[in-house]
């Protein structure tokens, strides 16, 4: 994945983010990735560097992306579901 568009991603964990928009550090330049997290009692907003939002982690002993594009009208394969400890529907309502 090159681009970042705004909308939902799923991290590796299996936790939703809704990305809002991209924009450089003032003082590296360094392309970061604007976050909101919604937790089941509140949200939380967070940046990320792109390097990183792109990158590769290794969980259960395969390699996978840290983040990926989500979207709730499609179907959730069962790894999906069970990775995801949360609500799905309304995370990501309204903003796609």
């Amino acid at each position: 994945m090159k681009n970042i568009w705004k909308g939902c991603y799923l991290r590796y964990d299996g936790q939703l983010v809704y990305v809002l928009d991209t924009m450089n550090d003032i003082d590296t330049g360094e392309q970061m990735v604007v976050c909101r997290f919604n937790a089941p009692k509140a949200q939380h907003y967070y940046v990320i560097g792109r390097e990183s939002f792109l990158g590769i982690v290794e969980t259960a002993g395969k390699k996978v992306p840290k983040y990926r594009r989500f979207s709730p009208s499609r179907a959730l394969s069962e790894e999906d579901v069970s990775q995801s400890g949360q609500y799905i529907s309304g995370v990501c309502e309204g903003h796609m």
